[in-house]
């Protein structure tokens, strides 16, 4: 059983594990990244996936990249990488570089010759590797052999301990983060303040993390257009009474958390009354600026569609552009199945059906804010430019040993061991020989 254990044990903390079960979370992560996210569709594209395609529905519900990240496996898995890589670690820094070199696994190259005067060429050797910084240890011995054993590159070490605690660091974020991270969607209307503790806000909401009571108000809106997309969508909102700019790509951070516009349409403010009673005074947010939608309103249902700048030729209904120029409400009345009424309303007006006044006095806009939390994000940037840093300390600082053996009648024999770069190895081994030979 103890052997067992050390077994599994050297397993863990070797380097094959850590590179084996690294790539495989690449992969999932590389397969997940191409499945459909609902956090970047609408909730009538994400619904249609699910009629329409319910294999890639069921799929990117249950292994999307936010479901993997937060999944207790993936957690798991982390928290043994970063076990085995700590194992890793201290393994190296038990060792010393000598040790950690292993010439078993290094690249070789050898030279040979002869030269006429031994004494002097060691003697060159020596002042040779002396101005270029090499670590040396020489000896004569009392028949004449001439030894002298040097290295250099020992960053290199320190360059793959730094890239393993960059590793951890990873490693740790990614835990935290999954524990901590927080992802949703709230709609917004202009000029109505809420609460972000408000459960009728929330569109999509994922993650263990508490909201604070935050106040929310969009304080002006507008988009600019190209084709029947929204170019750029950009205002001012306010957080707890502090004023912020937002534009797509230029989201707000706020007491840890991130807010970021995403959808933009218009929201209607609808009054029914009915014998001078006002039953309904509410804002109605259109789903989309170019298609109709609808609402119920006891056995009525409304369909609405928004013309930014109305026309009509020869019967059919269009906007020349995507600009507020002649904005219209189109409006169909149903009960069931039977149209009842069919308007254009234009801002401030209104009409009657069955007994009931429908008006709209006014409209705003409206915008959904991805609100996002992730503590790790700051740490894994940190993390990301340390194992850069480590990795370009370990190819730069080539660790290499030389051993140089000169004989009392002048033979020459002179081996390399590289850890990477052998044709390198060769170049400088050839270039030291040709200039001690020159001294």
């Amino acid at each position: 059983m103890a052997i067992s254990l050390k077994r599994l044990i050297r397993y863990i903390g070797s380097r094959s594990f850590a590179i084996l079960t690294i790539f495989v979370i690449i992969v999932i992560l590389v397969v997940s990244a191409f499945l459909p996210n609902k956090f970047t569709m609408t909730e009538n594209e994400w619904e249609r996936l699910r009629v329409d395609r319910p294999l890639v529905y069921y799929l990117a519900s249950k292994f999307s990249t936010p479901e993997i990240v937060s999944h207790p496996l993936f957690i798991g898995v982390n928290l043994f990488l970063f076990i085995s890589t700590s194992l890793c670690t201290l393994k190296r820094l038990r060792h010393s570089r000598r040790r950690d070199f292993s010439k078993r696994m290094a690249f070789h190259y050898s030279l040979k010759g002869v030269f006429q005067k031994p004494a002097k060429v060691f003697r060159s050797f020596i002042s040779y590797f002396k101005e270029r910084g090499w670590s040396i240890k020489h000896e004569q011995s009392k028949r004449g052999i001439y030894l002298i054993r040097v290295h250099k590159g020992g960053y290199g070490f320190w360059g793959s301990i730094v890239f393993h605690v960059s590793l951890l660091i990873l490693f740790i974020t990614a835990i935290i983060s999954a524990i901590t991270r927080f992802n949703a969607e709230i709609i917004l209307t202009q000029g109505i303040e809420i609460s972000l503790t408000d459960s009728n806000i929330y569109l999509l909401k994922e993650g263990s993390f508490k909201v604070p009571d935050i106040g929310i108000l969009i304080k002006s809106l507008k988009a600019e257009f190209s084709g029947m997309r929204p170019l750029q969508v950009y205002g001012e909102i306010l957080l707890d009474r502090n004023n912020y700019r937002f534009e797509v790509n230029k989201p707000v951070n706020y007491m840890g958390l991130q807010f970021s516009p995403s959808r933009y349409g218009v929201a209607p403010r609808f009054v029914i009354e009915k014998n001078k009673k006002i039953l309904l005074d509410s804002y109605i947010n259109l789903r989309s600026l170019f298609m109709d939608d609808y609402f119920l309103f006891g056995d009525l249902k409304i369909m609405v569609r928004f013309y930014p700048d109305f026309y009509e030729d020869n019967g059919r209904y269009m906007t020349k552009t995507y600009k507020e120029n002649n904005p219209v409400f189109h409006i169909i009345i149903y009960r069931e199945e039977t149209k009842l009424k069919e308007v254009f309303l234009k801002k401030g007006e209104g009409f009657e059906i069955s007994g009931y006044v429908i008006m709209i006095p006014e409209y705003t806009h409206w915008v959904t804010m991805v609100v996002s939390r992730d503590t790790g994000t700051p740490v894994f940037i940190i993390g990301f430019i340390l194992s850069m840093i480590g990795l370009g300390v370990r190819f730069l600082s080539n660790e290499r040993f030389i051993t140089c053996l000169i004989k009392e009648n002048g033979e020459f024999e002179m081996r390399g061991w590289s850890r990477y770069y052998p044709a390198f190895l060769e170049r400088e081994m050839l270039n030291i020989k040709d200039e001690v030979e020159g001294l």
